[in-house]
């Protein structure tokens, strides 16, 4: 039904999607962030089109569901998000867009150095948005997969304590439980080698 809502908006995808439709797009929007940065995005206009931001609302809303629900949907989502970011200008929905690709970046495409790129500029814009607590929260599980695969998996200690922070105050307990399990995991890598310590 969101989809319906989405083709209205004049967002039209595809009922069935294949992996080889995902790998594609994927593939067509690493052209146009190859080079993206901080700078990049913070020089985009806002955005200002009513109808691209709604419908840029509920493609946020699907793209955070479909890593459960719709896996080969959610580049589909994401891909279209950031290349709306780049032709009608940046909105908040813009970093959901960019964090889901980073993670799309990992498990469809295996670009690791560009997902972690695009994940530090996520992670960036959220420290900058006034909603911080709530999309570092919203962000949780995609931000900290990314780091697990880039990072040594205790790197994601700090970064997954932040989250479960920012879940406990947005009254967030589902990404609150999330980051306390990713805390837990990266604290048990973090213990030293006892062996060692003989």
């Amino acid at each position: 039904e969101t989809l319906s809502v989405l083709s209205i908006l004049g967002e039209k995808f595809p009922k069935e999607n294949h992996l080889e439709n995902a790998t594609d797009e994927l593939e067509a929007t690493k052209l146009k962030v190859k080079d993206v940065s901080e700078e990049s995005i913070l020089r985009l206009p806002p955005m200002k089109n009513s109808k691209k931001m709604n419908a840029m609302k509920f493609m946020g809303i699907l793209v955070t569901l479909a890593h459960y629900y719709s896996p080969t949907l959610m580049p589909l989502l994401c891909c279209r998000m950031t290349k709306m970011t780049f032709v009608y200008g940046f909105c908040e929905d813009s970093i959901l867009g960019l964090a889901s690709l980073s993670h799309a970046l990992v498990h469809y495409s295996g670009d690791i150095h560009l997902a972690s790129r695009i994940s530090r500029v996520t992670d960036f814009l959220i420290s900058r948005n006034e909603n911080e607590h709530s999309l570092r929260a919203k962000l949780l599980l995609c931000t900290t997969s990314i780091r697990a695969v880039v990072e040594p998996l205790r790197c994601i200690v700090e970064h997954s304590l932040r989250g479960y922070n920012s879940a406990k105050i947005v009254g967030d307990a589902a990404n609150e439980a999330v980051g306390g399990l990713f805390y837990c995991v990266g604290s048990f890598y973090s213990i030293p080698d006892l062996i060692e310590l003989q």
